[in-house]
């Protein structure tokens, strides 16, 4: 997660940001990803962010942005997509969300679209795709309790501990 913990508030923020030499493919697949933050003065965010002549597929990812302007007006998008490059962009089964005070679901690279129904009807893309809070808060919580319970110690932790070491 990137929230105003770990960042300038006037920051630019990209969750994942597809960029690649022309002619590769960049697969962006399963992941799950949160920007946050209050008292935005400044600067822009994406969760996914695609500029730049390749093929990108974003399939089966989790974005939840909700960074929040202050007094700035910065615009917060769950998809950012240059518009010479929306053709060469599949995107699909993914759930994106933008809620914050300046929250887009997407911009196409001619206009910020508000909503999922906006972004299809403007791009055809995503129309197996959600938009809803209660599904990704879900799968949030059910992966940072998974990482918790099965977390494993540091290098640190078992290097200076004496029963983690070998019997000589």
């Amino acid at each position: 997660a990137l929230d105003t913990t770990a960042t300038n508030a006037t920051a630019t923020i990209y969750g994942i940001d597809s960029w690649s030499n022309s002619g590769t493919i960049m697969n962006v697949y399963h992941n799950s990803l949160r920007i946050g933050g209050t008292g935005v003065s400044g600067g822009s965010s994406a969760g996914l962010y695609d500029h730049y002549t390749h093929t990108s597929n974003f399939k089966d990812n989790i974005v939840l942005n909700t960074r929040s302007n202050g007094a700035g007006t910065g615009k917060h998008y769950g998809i950012l997509v240059g518009a010479s490059y929306l053709s060469s962009l599949t995107s699909d089964y993914n759930d994106i969300l933008a809620t914050g005070t300046g929250g887009y679901f997407g911009n196409d690279g001619t206009a910020d679209r508000l909503t999922l129904a906006a972004w299809q009807t403007a791009t055809g893309k995503d129309g197996r795709c959600a938009s809803k809070l209660v599904r990704g808060l879900l799968t949030f919580l059910v992966l940072a309790m998974l990482l918790a319970a099965f977390s494993l110690p540091s290098m640190a932790q078992t290097q200076s501990d004496p029963a983690s070491q070998p019997a000589a």
